[in-house]
């Protein structure tokens, strides 16, 4: 039986407004139950993301060699395991994108 006292999360909602600040829906649940405001740029996860990328730029443009995964963490301060999923996800992502591009390529040939 569901708890009665237990806040109830309307994830349509959730997903709309991710849409609208270009955030995933779990990350307004987050900010629903932890009070934080949703579009807020002082949400300390933004800040670490921006110092990340920062760094990634710069290790990009200094990098004379390939990267490893565990070069990569250090930087980010997380696990290798968490860059090759990452990894993993935005290779997904180009796949999908490359299979839109040639499926309207062809369609319009």
């Amino acid at each position: 039986m569901a708890d009665p006292h237990k806040p109830k999360w309307d994830w349509a909602l959730a997903r709309l407004l991710a849409n609208k600040h270009g955030r995933t829906p779990s990350s307004i649940v987050d900010c629903w139950r932890s009070g934080r405001p949703i579009g807020g740029d002082k949400c300390a996860t933004n800040k670490r993301t921006e110092e990340i990328d920062l760094a990634l730029v710069v290790l990009v443009m200094c990098a004379d060699h390939p990267m490893t995964r565990v070069d990569i963490a250090d930087v980010c301060g997380c696990s290798p395991e968490n860059i090759r999923q990452l990894e993993n996800r935005a290779m997904i992502k180009l796949r999908k994108k490359a299979d839109l591009i040639t499926k309207e390529w062809k369609e319009s040939a």
